[in-house]
């Protein structure tokens, strides 16, 4: 590992620190999606019971001991229970909000990388493809392993660049993918809470 890191020349500790970074990224995004991740027809059956027995207290609690991101959204808007339509579809619409950027966070970052990695190792490239030359230019005589060293180099950091940069953008779009798939949740929940509290004030 170490000796192939050496070959590479310093972009490749360049691209280690990059991937190590990624990777951190990774396992803390899909920890933090796992948390926000539930089923929506069965937390919605749950949370509909709870209100049509008129049990509001036991509804927002079930929303508290939920890490889900639907659970947050629904909760936040069980807060204003007796307050006017349109101020519950605002905290809605902020609380959806605010889990959008919780749930979005870093994502940004890995795209980022996966932009720039294999600019990273072009540059490596370039630089080994100069070491070649100037062994070629100082060298006397023929000397094949003074020359593949250079493109040694090249090639490493083409490969390595290309690697990062790979798997990046998998992860970006798996994540993004996930975190579209909470819009659509968002909407249903929003929806489905707003006509549970309406309900609920009309039987009061």
């Amino acid at each position: 590992m170490f000796a192939i890191l050496n070959q590479g020349g310093f972009t490749m500790y360049i691209l280690l620190a990059v991937s190590i970074t990624m990777v951190a990224i990774i396992i803390e995004r899909y920890i933090r999606l796992k948390a926000a991740s539930t089923d929506t027809i069965i937390f919605l059956a749950r949370l509909a019971r709870l209100m049509q027995e008129g049990r509001l207290g036991d509804a927002m609690s079930f929303c508290d001991r939920s890490q889900s991101a639907i659970a947050s959204v629904a909760g936040a808007a069980l807060a204003k229970q007796g307050r006017g339509k349109e101020e519950i579809k605002d905290t809605l619409a902020s609380a959806i909000t605010l889990q959008q950027a919780s749930l979005t966070r870093n994502l940004p970052l890995i795209g980022t990388i996966a932009t720039t990695a294999p600019f990273i190792g072009l540059f490596g490239t370039v630089i080994g493809i100069m070491h070649a030359f100037q062994e070629i230019a100082a060298m006397t005589g023929a000397n094949p392993g003074q020359v593949s060293r250079g493109i040694s180099e090249a090639l490493i950091n083409t490969a390595a660049g290309l690697g990062v940069a790979i798997v990046a953008v998998v992860a970006y779009n798996l994540f993004t993918t996930w975190v579209n798939r909470f819009d659509v949740d968002f909407e249903v929940v929003s929806t489905e809470v707003l006509h549970l509290m309406t309900d609920q004030e009309a039987t009061v």
